[in-house]
């Protein structure tokens, strides 16, 4: 009867010493990234049509890929990862949101209780 095969992974940790070239070269890249966020970021919460968009990836690439690639300089896997990345802390945003009620008093006066998702409706 034979033996039965076994995967067996091996893990290996490195520390890398990159010269100073390098370092200035990523905290370059780091910053750039970070502005591109916050640049898209600040386009999706002013520009988008329905609360849907902000979560759907697809339609955020379609939207404002090509923007990030020619106006922030950005190679495509960077721009793809922004896309996710800015699409994924909008969606925890919502869900947040949707989890919490508010409590407002109306124009009559009336104590109303809604959820928060009426705050990201555009109206």
């Amino acid at each position: 009867m034979p033996a039965k095969e076994q995967d067996v992974t091996i893990s290996i940790k490195a520390k890398l010493y990159p010269d100073q070239n390098t370092i200035e070269k990523f905290k370059k890249l780091t910053t750039a990234y970070s502005e591109a966020a916050t640049w898209l970021s600040d386009l999706m919460f002013n520009d988008f049509s329905s609360p849907e968009m902000i979560t759907d990836c697809r339609t955020l690439h379609d939207k404002y890929y090509y923007d990030i690639r020619q106006k922030k300089d950005m190679k495509s896997q960077l721009a793809e990862s922004l896309i996710r990345s800015v699409s994924a802390k909008y969606k925890a945003i919502d869900t947040s949101f949707k989890k919490q009620y508010y409590t407002y008093t109306d124009a009559d006066g009336k104590l109303d209780i809604g959820d928060s998702s009426y705050f990201l409706k555009k109206t």
